[in-house]
């Protein structure tokens, strides 16, 4: 299981990147646009849960 749990950290790092807060049609012709905004992304969260029973239909 650690070796599993190692391989999805290594291959999910989360980073920082700059998004537009509005899409450029969001809004009216001639309006204030706001400068992008950073933001972390990726990443990646890991459930380990002992499984009674699964069933798959």
């Amino acid at each position: 299981m650690e070796r599993v749990l190692g391989l999805i950290n290594e291959a999910s790092k989360s980073r920082k990147q700059y998004v537009n807060v509005l899409p450029p049609d969001a809004g009216p012709v001639g309006t204030f646009i706001p400068s992008p905004v950073e933001v972390e992304v990726g990443g990646a969260i890991a459930w380990v849960v002992d499984v009674e029973r699964f069933e798959r239909f």
